[in-house]
C-alpha cells in the first residue's frame, strides 16, 4: 500500500513538473530590435523596437530578444533573470550581423560596461561588441553565458566574467585594452582581453580564441611594443594574451 501511494505521488509530481515546463515554454515570447525600429512599436518582427534595452526590459524566463543586423550605438543592460530550465536569450538574428558599437564614446562612466548582464540565467550570443570607451561585455549575473561573441577594439576588457557559474564559449576576443595599446598606460590600469575576475566561483572559459590584447602584464605589453604578438588561445582560461 505504501509503495503504491509513493508511486502515485511520484507520478503526480512528474505530471505537474511537465505541465509547469510546458506552460513556461508555451508562454515564452519573442521580441525583435532593428536599427529602423521604434520603441513605440510592439517589438514584433514587422514592427521592432529600436533600442535593445526596451526589449531587454520586457524579457522574462524563456523569452528571446533577436537583434537584427546593423550597428547599434547604445549601452545595453540585461537585468531580468531566467531560470535553470528557461533562460533568457539575447542574440543576433540568424544570417545577419548585429554590432554593439560604443564608438569609443560609450559608456561615459569610468569602468562602465558597453553591454552588461546582471540578470541570472541569461544567454548572450551571435553578436559583436566593439569600440567600448571602457569595458565591452561583462557577465555579472549568475549562470550567465556568452556564446559566439566577437569582442574587439574595446578600450578596456573585451569580455569579463564576474558572476558565479558564468560561461564564455566559442568567442573571439582580440585587440582589446586599447588604453594600453603599444605599451602605453594612459589610464594607469591594466585590463584583460578575456578573464574571470572579481571573485566569481565556478566560471568556465572554453574553446575561445584570444589574441593581440594589450592588457595583462607589463612584460606582455613591452613585448608587443617591440613588435611581438600576444599568443592566440584556443582552449582558454586566458586573460589578455597570457
Amino acid at each position: 500500500m505504501g509503495v503504491q501511494l509513493l508511486k502515485e505521488k511520484l507520478g503526480l509530481f512528474l505530471c505537474l513538473s511537465v505541465l509547469i515546463l510546458f506552460d513556461t515554454v508555451a508562454s515564452a515570447k519573442t521580441y525583435y530590435v532593428a536599427v529602423n525600429g521604434s520603441d513605440s512599436n510592439p517589438g514584433t518582427f514587422g514592427k521592432p523596437f529600436v533600442t535593445i534595452n526596451k526589449g531587454a526590459g520586457l524579457l522574462v524566463a524563456g523569452d528571446t530578444l533577436y537583434i537584427r543586423g546593423g550597428t547599434y550605438n547604445q549601452t545595453v543592460s540585461v537585468e531580468n533573470s531566467g531560470t535553470a530550465s528557461a533562460s533568457i536569450t539575447v542574440m543576433g538574428y540568424m544570417g545577419e550581423t548585429a554590432i554593439i558599437d560604443g564608438q569609443h564614446t560609450l559608456p561615459t562612466s569610468d569602468w562602465g560596461d558597453l553591454f552588461n548582464v546582471t540578470g541570472n540565467y541569461v544567454t548572450i550570443r551571435e553578436l559583436q561588441v566593439k569600440n567600448s570607451n571602457w569595458m565591452g561585455l561583462v557577465l555579472s549575473g549568475q549562470h550567465a553565458r556568452a556564446i559566439n561573441i566577437k569582442a574587439h577594439l574595446n578600450k578596456e576588457n573585451g569580455i569579463l566574467v564576474s558572476g558565479d557559474y558564468g560561461r564564455v564559449e566559442n568567442c573571439e576576443v582580440w585587440w582589446n585594452c586599447k588604453s594600453n595599446e603599444y605599451g602605453k598606460n594612459e589610464r594607469g590600469n591594466w585590463a584583460s582581453g578575456l578573464s574571470a575576475a572579481r571573485h566569481p566561483q565556478h566560471a568556465l572559459l572554453r574553446r575561445n580564441r584570444v589574441w593581440n590584447n594589450w592588457g595583462g602584464r607589463d612584460r606582455n605589453a613591452a613585448r608587443a611594443a617591440l613588435g611581438g604578438e600576444f599568443p592566440t588561445c584556443t582552449l582558454s582560461v586566458c586573460a589578455g594574451g597570457t
